[in-house]
């Protein structure tokens, strides 16, 4: 199986501030017993909107096309 090349959306959202390491805790205890996403969980939770979830989507993407560009490149060749 490849390494994960998506970097995870509750690390992002902590990285930039918008929610804290308890919050995204809490909201994958939640996902354990729903079929929601953690982006609709923190949602719920109050902790994010649905702009900043947006946002963060879209780095994400943006973040796991670079990763899997790098990976197609190899030094010196």
């Amino acid at each position: 199986m490849a390494p994960q090349s998506r970097p995870l959306l509750g690390e992002l959202m902590i990285e930039h501030g918008l929610v804290t390491r308890e919050q995204v805790e809490e909201a994958l205890r939640r996902q354990r017993s729903s079929l929601k996403y953690i982006g609709e969980i923190l949602i719920e939770m109050g902790a994010i909107n649905r702009r900043d979830l947006t946002r963060m989507l879209e780095l994400q993407h943006m973040l796991a096309k670079a990763s899997e560009g790098d990976e197609g490149s190899s030094p010196g060749a």
